[in-house]
């Protein structure tokens, strides 16, 4: 529970320096219910007549950025799951590690992109630097459609592992990169099915058709 309540925190602290970051891109920063939500169950069985698939999951952070290529729309929907590390003893290190697919439910759901963001704490750097290397290997030798990204707030800023090891950068450098991220790596199972399941995500998440 600890751990939970930190990735809570972590998640609240986060929502609020993306949301003043001041990058004119990113339009939008949600965290709460979205797919879990009544709204969007309605609109996908109202609207569509299916059923929502199940197990209902919820990413930690949302965020919305314009879209100037207009691959689906003008908007690129991003789901964000954080993880935690506080220390280099951490026994979620060895559990977030098979977990590393847990983003990919994401797209079922409609999202444009999925992210797997580490946030590390009071780790040390070797540790750190081993850990996101397997973590990396393992998704691009896999050929998972998983945006991985491994930070460090340093000061105010925040030293960026993954996925190239980065000298501490502000926030706004943060977003913009991750936004480029996003940009390369689209839902790779974009049917009519996911199209309307991402229609009713916009609509739970009031995004202007």
């Amino acid at each position: 529970m600890v751990y939970a309540m930190r990735e809570t925190e972590l998640a609240a602290k986060l929502y609020n320096l993306l949301k003043k970051s001041g990058v004119g891109s990113l339009k939008k920063v949600y965290k709460g219910r979205s797919v879990t939500s009544k709204e969007f169950k309605d609109v996908v069985s109202e609207w569509y007549g299916e059923r929502i698939p199940w197990p209902l999951i919820e990413p930690d952070l949302i965020l919305v950025f314009k879209d100037y290529r207009k691959v689906i729309d003008e908007v690129m929907i991003v789901a964000v799951e954080l993880k935690c590390f506080q220390t280099s003893s951490d026994k979620r290190l060895r559990r977030a590690f098979r977990e590393i697919g847990q983003p990919l439910r994401y797209y079922v759901f409609g999202f444009d992109s999925a992210v797997l963001w580490h946030v590390f704490e009071d780790v040390e750097e070797d540790v750190i630097e081993d850990y996101t290397n397997i973590i990396s290997e393992v998704i691009g030798k896999l050929k998972l459609p998983l945006i991985y990204v491994a930070t460090k707030m340093v000061g105010n800023n925040y030293k960026i592992y993954k996925p190239l090891n980065l000298e501490p950068q502000n926030i706004q450098y943060l977003v913009m990169y991750l936004r480029n991220l996003c940009d390369r790596m689209g839902n790779p199972i974009v049917d009519e099915k996911i199209r309307r399941r991402r229609s009713a995500l916009k609509v739970t998440l009031h995004i202007p058709s």
